[in-house]
């Protein structure tokens, strides 16, 4: 990366991107909704109680790199243990699938707004005698 980050006062965290990590991070994030899925959401109608103990899935993805992204929460030693895991899963999965889907959301729309900071910068820069910023002057910024 073309910068280390910065912890920034009053908490979070800043970083010099140019604009191939842009595009490559925004890559990666929406690969990751992709993966993830889009997830069932309660029709406009449906009871938003009946929505809010909706129960999951109760056996763990048979796609590898989604049962990394949500792994058991318990080993499968015992049946009991499976059993318990079976439960975690399928009262927590649909939350936490929602939650990884809105923060690469987050993240897609944070690159997306840098990259249209850095092309206003560029109209302006090329319409006035001043040089452009160059590589890795856009920044992104969290807070946390």
């Amino acid at each position: 990366m073309a910068g280390r980050f910065e912890a920034l006062a009053g908490g979070g965290a800043a970083v010099a991107l140019d604009d191939v990590e842009i595009s490559i991070l925004r890559s990666l994030s929406v690969q990751l909704m992709e993966l993830i899925g889009p997830g069932d959401e309660p029709a406009a109608d449906a009871d938003p109680l009946a929505a809010l103990f909706a129960e999951g899935p109760s056996e763990p993805p048979s796609d590898p790199a989604l049962r990394r992204l949500f792994p058991d929460a318990y080993g499968d030693d015992t049946e009991e243990l499976r059993a318990a895991a079976s439960d975690f899963r399928r009262y927590t999965e649909n939350d936490l699938r929602a939650r990884k889907r809105e923060d690469a959301l987050v993240v897609v729309r944070a690159l997306d707004s840098l990259s249209a900071e850095a092309a206003g910068r560029a109209a302006r820069s090329s319409s006035s005698p001043r040089t452009s910023p160059g590589p890795g002057s856009a920044r992104s910024t969290t807070s946390g």
